[in-house]
């Protein structure tokens, strides 16, 4: 399997905002989100308890503004 970049929580969050942008929240489910982001189950719950969760932290990732670097 290739080595994908950025931490676990990273790959979580932006996997699932590309998949829930491209397809709707309630079409995409979480074990999609976990399958293409190349993660176990286990860890996707360690980061993010449910699919709300998830949700939540991508809502909140795109409010904050990122810094220029």
């Amino acid at each position: 399997m290739e080595k994908k970049s950025g931490t676990v929580r990273e790959r979580l969050l932006e996997t699932a905002d590309r998949l829930f942008y491209a397809e709707g929240i309630h079409a995409v489910g979480i074990d999609r989100v976990i399958v293409e982001s190349g993660v176990a189950k286990s860890t996707m719950y360690v980061h993010f308890r449910t699919k709300e969760d998830l949700v939540a932290s991508i809502c909140v990732a795109a409010a904050i503004p990122r810094a220029s670097g």
